[in-house]
């Protein structure tokens, strides 16, 4: 069946705020629990509601809204959902001491959520580095620079966690 462009705009808005909606609960929910990288999510937040607001804005062809709509969602589903919003319940995991009992348990939740989720960088040199969490999210929102200790150069990003 044919979509028209005003069709496939509504749809858009209402997953638009959808979105918006889900992103200020998920937020709030992150300031209540004093989630330590509130800032870096709302940022990321920030970066796909734009995104999406210039794609409703913006519609030209049923093939350019695919196109950008896959890149819009697979960038929210894949990279935010799958790794991002899993580290809130990691870190939750991590940080939920209710009794002596459950201490126990921590202690092992702990040692597990220590398993770094690892974001590959590369460097000119095609040496592959395996950075931490907070590393990666220092080199996206906080302008840090890592360098590669064989050829000097700047580390960019490679591949998602492993």
């Amino acid at each position: 069946k044919f979509v028209k462009r005003e069709e496939l705009k509504e749809i858009l808005t209402e997953l638009f705020n959808y979105m918006k909606e889900h992103f200020n609960n998920e937020e709030q929910y992150m300031q209540e629990i004093h989630y330590p990288y509130l800032n870096e999510h709302k940022i990321m937040h920030k970066n796909i509601i734009r995104d999406m607001s210039y794609l409703i804005q913006n519609i030209k062809t049923t093939n350019d809204l695919k196109e950008k709509l896959y890149t819009i969602m697979s960038e929210w589903l894949l990279e935010h959902i799958l790794h991002h919003d899993v580290m809130i319940g990691k870190w939750i995991k991590a940080h939920n001491k209710n009794t002596k009992e459950e201490e126990t348990k921590q202690e092992e939740l702990t040692e597990d959520s220590q398993e770094k989720l690892e974001f590959i960088y590369s460097c000119p040199c095609k040496t592959t580095h395996a950075l931490s969490y907070n590393e990666h999210l220092d080199i996206l929102y906080h302008n840090k620079n890592l360098k590669c200790k064989n050829c000097q150069q700047t580390l960019f990003y490679f591949k998602n966690p492993i």
